[in-house]
């Protein structure tokens, strides 16, 4: 079988990254804006702009603030970590960064 191809932009990651990011979102088991259990692990920058999928790159959240998330109306930014700011920055910049992270769009 030929090799796998990964859309321009996107980093290949390892088995050993989703599996650290998804140990998280279990240890954690609530969603960081709301409480309520979590049921996603929510990618902080999206993987179609370069996000990764290690620990630093997703939070647990409930569908309905992913959704919230996704839809840009939902500041994500004060319920993050240091280091998970810090993964958004070094993806993506810091001014974009904070848009995204912010609610505004990309």
């Amino acid at each position: 079988m030929g090799e796998r191809l990964m859309p321009i932009g996107m980093k290949s990651t390892s088995r050993r990254d989703w599996t650290e990011a998804h140990r998280k979102c279990e240890e954690e088991r609530v969603c960081r804006v709301c409480g309520a259990p979590a049921s996603d692990a929510a990618h902080i920058i999206p993987r179609s702009l370069g996000g990764g999928m290690s620990a630093a790159a997703v939070v647990p959240l409930c569908r309905e603030d992913h959704t919230a998330y996704d839809d840009h109306d939902l500041d994500l930014l004060p319920y993050l970590t240091r280091e998970e700011e810090l993964e958004a920055v070094r993806v993506v910049g810091i001014s974009r960064a904070y848009r995204i992270l912010g609610g505004m769009a990309a």
